[in-house]
């Protein structure tokens, strides 16, 4: 009988394996979250450490193979997470390039990038695409379930309405794919 991994190296099956972001110490992470949150969103006067924070921070301690999903209240910092802070942190880290898309603008991407990173899904519309519905959002959660590639996303929407909107299949694959950090409270926007 022959070597299973001998035959899966030669069959090219894609073997499916996470991958694993450190960026450092409990310590070193809120220091780092903090200090960038400050430098890429500079309408902030007095800066704030939510609740929400804590648990993006802990994630980053130790991804554990899984991405994030920024789910709830509006006004309380996931975009800015998303588009600001995560992408310099990852820079600075690790030399890697994320390219956060607003999910209304995802049906315009081309190819699918290295990392899958949405802000405010739940925003998107269903193209219509020489007659057959595509649905961006399902298309990039599923590249990155197929692909195990990290996916990072944002929405004002609460599980159960990402749930209904998404359907039970995709829903599913970002509870696998992602942590889930609960954003609530009042907007902190001025």
């Amino acid at each position: 009988m022959r070597n299973l991994k001998e035959c899966l190296a030669e069959s090219g099956i894609i073997v499916r394996e996470p991958k694993v972001f450190s960026f450092g110490t409990y310590e070193e992470c809120k220091s780092m979250f903090v200090e960038s949150f400050k430098m890429v969103d500079k309408t902030i006067k007095n800066f704030e450490y939510l609740d929400e924070y804590d648990s993006v921070v802990k994630w980053m301690v130790n991804t554990d193979g899984k991405g994030l999903l920024m789910a709830g209240s509006c006004g309380r910092g996931k975009s800015v997470i998303l588009n600001g802070v995560l992408p310099l942190l990852f820079r600075a880290r690790f030399n890697k390039v994320l390219r956060p898309v607003a999910a209304r603008n995802l049906h315009e991407i081309k190819e699918y990038p290295a990392f899958i990173v949405v802000d405010d899904i739940g925003q998107d519309e269903i193209v219509n695409n020489y007659g057959t519905k595509v649905d961006a959002v399902e298309d990039f959660i599923s590249e990155a379930e197929d692909k195990m590639k990290l996916l990072l996303l944002t929405s004002n929407l609460t599980g159960k309405q990402i749930r209904d909107r998404y359907g039970e299949r995709i829903y599913d694959r970002i509870n696998r794919l992602c942590n889930v950090v609960v954003f609530t409270g009042k907007s902190k926007r001025k």
